[in-house]
């Protein structure tokens, strides 16, 4: 049962980053020169930290 939490949790931790990352793709976009680098940069960075957290916790 504790890994079913575990794996739900996560499962919304990882739909939060990818609408975080979106958000802040789409913000940045016209923002200002470079922008859609920044931002497609930050997906990956995020993506990254969660599935290191994923696999500290098996």
């Amino acid at each position: 049962m504790k890994k079913y939490l575990r794996d739900f949790l996560l499962a919304i931790l990882a739909g939060f980053s990818i609408g975080l990352g979106g958000t802040v793709y789409l913000r940045l976009k016209d923002a200002f020169t470079g922008g859609n680098v920044v931002g497609g940069v930050f997906f990956p960075v995020v993506e990254k930290i969660c599935r290191k957290l994923s696999e500290d916790n098996k």
